[in-house]
């Protein structure tokens, strides 16, 4: 599964390619970011689902919920 996310990021719009690693495990690569590069967020970051939150490679957990969001609201989609 390779999807596309739109997300607000500190207000400016990012653009991320997510894919699936194995069961709970995705990536997600910076596609572009069309706000300030000094605040731009990481350009590849790992998810792993947990039982209630997401958890990866960065720090910023509202991010990484975020991206969460889009991978669980595509699966439901596709249910």
């Amino acid at each position: 599964m390779n999807l596309r996310a739109n997300i607000k990021y500190c207000g400016n719009t990012a653009c991320f390619e997510i894919y699936r690693d194995s069961p709970g495990v995705y990536h997600a690569d910076l596609v572009y970011f069309d706000g300030d590069i000094k605040i731009s967020p990481p350009a590849k970051i790992t998810l792993i689902r947990g039982m209630r939150k997401w958890t990866g490679s960065c720090e910023d957990v509202e991010l990484l919920n975020h991206l969460g969001r889009v991978i669980e609201e595509s699966y439901l989609n596709t249910v």
